[in-house]
C-alpha cells in the first residue's frame, strides 16, 4: 500500500478489520519499533528489521 495520506478508517475497510483494530496493531507495532510517527508532518515511518 503506497497511498498517502490514507486514514484508519480507510485502512480498516480495505483490509476488512475495524478501526479500534487497526489502532491496536498500530500502538503494537510503535511499541515493538517497527514503526513510527513522524512530529512534523504526521506520516510514518516504518522499519524493516529482519527476522530471527
Amino acid at each position: 500500500m503506497t497511498e498517502l495520506g490514507i486514514t484508519i478508517a480507510n485502512l480498516a475497510q480495505t483490509i476488512g478489520i475495524n478501526t479500534s483494530a487497526v489502532q491496536k496493531h498500530l500502538k503494537s507495532m510503535t511499541d515493538k519499533g517497527y514503526i513510527s510517527r513522524r512530529d512534523k508532518d504526521g506520516l510514518w515511518d516504518v522499519f524493516i528489521i529482519p527476522s530471527v
